[in-house]
């Protein structure tokens, strides 16, 4: 489902929308069951929002008539949250590095938006954040891109900094 809204800014969906069932029986010519591999609902425009929305949806219709979903429709969930900003400093994990190396800087700033009820959940340890020299040549580069790898699913990340760091190679 596609959802279009427009909520207060200090409002968001916390959760993904939830459709139940989340799976449908899909029904017609083998051909064109072969070639399926995903249904949509219909659209749905939630405007303003300040609770939860629940309701009803349809399942969009097949371009070949014969081609039939079981149910017609799906009810669909989510919830709306007062949220917040936070800031954290993360540490940045090294990968695909052999030899010694010292990065600067060794923590990174991430800002996210979370719920009010998630607020006292959120630690640096629920992120994960990398420098992977994979694709880097440390004798030509000076600095590495950072990844956020590891995020929970109910914060919205709204930046991270830096987005690269700088290294040198100590030899011992």
């Amino acid at each position: 489902a596609i959802v279009e809204n427009s909520l207060f800014s200090q409002y968001q969906l916390s959760t993904p929308l939830r459709l139940v069932p989340d799976s449908v029986l899909v029904v017609g010519p083998r051909t064109e069951l072969l070639k399926i591999k995903e249904w949509y609902t219909d659209s749905l425009a939630l405007k303003t929002l300040l609770s939860s929305p629940k309701g009803s949806i349809a399942l969009a219709k097949h371009q070949n008539s014969k081609v039939q979903c079981l149910p017609k429709r799906v009810d669909y969930s989510a919830k709306v949250e007062e949220m917040t900003e936070r800031t954290l400093l993360v540490p940045v994990k090294l990968r695909n590095c052999r030899d010694s190396v010292q990065l600067f800087p060794r923590m990174v700033q991430l800002v996210c938006r979370v719920g009010l009820s998630r607020y006292d959940d959120l630690y640096a340890s629920n992120f994960e954040v990398v420098a992977d020299f994979k694709n880097i040549d440390i004798r030509k580069a000076a600095s590495v891109p950072l990844v956020l790898l590891k995020t929970p699913t109910w914060v919205h990340i709204s930046g991270l900094q830096p987005s690269k760091a700088d290294f040198l190679v100590v030899k011992r």
